[in-house]
């Protein structure tokens, strides 16, 4: 089990942003987007403080962006 789910499973710091920041960064670094983004999830239902970390971390938009399909690119022209 990895170390933040059983730090989690422990009952240890689920009332703290910073357990929920550094698991959801851990995440993503290994491309488990979806995961990070239920961490986050779990973070705003067990009201982590303080919350403004959470929510200044917790962007699901930038979530969508990272997991865009294969080949796909922005097309800005006639912005």
């Amino acid at each position: 089990m990895p170390l933040y789910a059983q730090v989690f499973s422990k009952g240890v710091g689920t009332r703290t942003a910073a357990l929920y920041v550094a698991w959801a960064q851990q995440l993503e670094r290994a491309g488990g987007n979806q995961a990070a983004d239920a961490v986050y999830q779990k973070a705003l239902e067990n009201r982590a403080q303080p919350a403004d970390v959470v929510l200044h971390e917790y962007n699901p938009s930038k979530l969508v962006l990272v997991q865009k399909p294969v080949g796909w690119t922005w097309n800005v022209t006639g912005v």
